[in-house]
């Protein structure tokens, strides 16, 4: 695991935990609830959410699982999510950890979910083999990607992606924070990667859902 990655990543998470929720559904045009509702609706039983956040998929994916553990490495994030649950009345437990070595024992859940991190991690592979690790049936990531038309794929990164800083700027106070975001996105690796990764990994089945013109796509495979 990239130690310092993990450092940078967690104080910058961290540093716009206040403004998360808000800034989420500006940026993506408040479609963000649509994706978790479509994350959610897939998930069965007992579910891990890692890289929680501030709870939104845990609360979401309530719903449909008997019960919810959310992990993530921010404490602050955290704090939030536990308020948020007070709030709410809603019963997710949150636990302190981090993606690439989750603190829980094989076959603990029947499924695990992880949305817009895949991205932040140290490694990509370490990542989808823990939550292989710690599943029972399936692992399900929402994660953004790139838009296959050519047109929209341009407009996304020329256009919209240069929006992102100053918004995110204006309200969190932490620009480079959301310099990262379209930066990430644009560098991140393609669908077929994943894919591979996660059949590597040892999950079967696999199928990719893409939502929003290509802008994110759900990944779900089944643990053998």
């Amino acid at each position: 695991m990239n130690v310092e990655k993990a450092k940078r990543i967690n104080k910058m998470f961290s540093s716009i935990a206040e403004k998360y929720d808000l800034l989420n559904t500006i940026l993506s045009l408040n479609r963000d609830k649509s994706w978790r509702k479509f994350v959610a609706k897939l998930c069965i039983g007992e579910c891990l959410d890692i890289a929680t956040g501030t709870g939104e998929l845990a609360f979401e994916c309530l719903e449909y699982c008997n019960r919810v553990v959310g992990v993530d490495i921010s404490e602050k994030m955290l704090k939030i999510a536990k308020e948020k649950s007070r709030k709410r009345n809603k019963t997710v437990t949150y636990v302190l950890g981090v993606a690439e070595k989750l603190p829980f024992k094989d076959k603990s859940f029947d499924c695990t979910t992880m949305a817009f991190a895949l991205r932040n991690v140290s490694s990509i592979e370490d990542s989808i083999m823990e939550m292989v690790r710690v599943s029972r049936k399936k692992v399900i990531i929402l994660e953004f990607s790139k838009p296959r038309n050519r047109i929209i794929r341009e407009f996304y990164f020329k256009v919209y992606s240069r929006f992102i800083p100053i918004i995110g700027g204006l309200i969190s106070k932490n620009k480079e924070a959301y310099e990262y975001l379209p930066n990430s996105i644009e560098n991140f690796i393609e669908r077929d990667d994943v894919i591979k990764i996660m059949e590597d990994s040892g999950l079967r089945n696999i199928k990719a859902y893409e939502l929003t013109l290509g802008v994110v796509t759900v990944y779900v495979g089944e643990v053998s």
